[in-house]
C-alpha cells in the first residue's frame, strides 16, 4: 500500500503489520496468531489495553493499562491524538454499553482502522479505539473480519 494521508506537520502512514504487534498466545503479532489457526480461530478479538472494563477478561495477558500502541497511543489519550497518529478513521461505530464503564461514563463509539495483509487478502484486520463521551480512549483492540 502506498497511500498516505497528511497533517500539517507530518505524513500519516496507513496501517501496517507492525501496528498489530501483541504479546499473547505465544505470538508477537495478531496477524501471525490469525494465520496459525492452532485452535485460536475462535479468538476473533483481543483487547490489548483496557481500563475499568468488564469485557474480555478471558484474555488478561493481552490487557494492560500501562502500555501503548506502536504509534504511541495510550489509554486516556484524546480523539485528536488518535487521529494525529492514525489519520481519519475508516469507520466510526456508535453504540452505548455499560460494559465499558469509566468514571461513570459510557463508551459511545469506536474509531476503526483497517489493514489487509498480502498473505490473507480475504481478511480485514481491524484496529479499533473505543472512545468515551469525552472523546478519550477507553479500550484498544484487534479484530479480523
Amino acid at each position: 500500500m502506498e497511500v498516505s494521508g497528511s497533517t500539517e506537520n507530518s505524513t500519516i502512514l496507513p496501517l501496517s503489520y507492525e501496528d498489530f504487534n501483541v504479546n499473547g498466545f505465544g505470538y508477537s503479532n495478531y496477524v501471525d496468531l490469525y494465520g496459525a489457526g492452532n485452535g485460536y480461530e475462535d479468538v476473533e478479538r483481543i483487547s490489548i489495553m483496557t481500563t475499568n472494563c468488564t469485557a474480555y477478561t478471558e484474555y488478561p495477558d493481552q490487557m494492560s493499562s500501562d502500555t501503548e500502541t506502536s504509534r504511541g497511543i495510550k489509554l486516556g489519550d484524546s480523539r485528536e491524538q488518535v487521529i494525529a497518529a492514525y489519520g481519519e478513521p475508516r469507520n466510526e461505530v456508535v453504540y452505548r454499553s455499560k460494559a465499558y464503564n469509566h468514571d461513570g461514563l459510557e463508551s459511545q463509539y469506536n474509531l476503526c482502522y483497517c489493514y489487509i495483509d498480502e498473505r490473507y487478502p480475504e481478511v480485514f484486520f481491524n484496529l479499533s479505539f473505543s472512545m468515551d463521551q469525552n472523546d478519550n480512549v477507553l479500550t484498544v483492540h484487534f479484530q479480523q473480519a
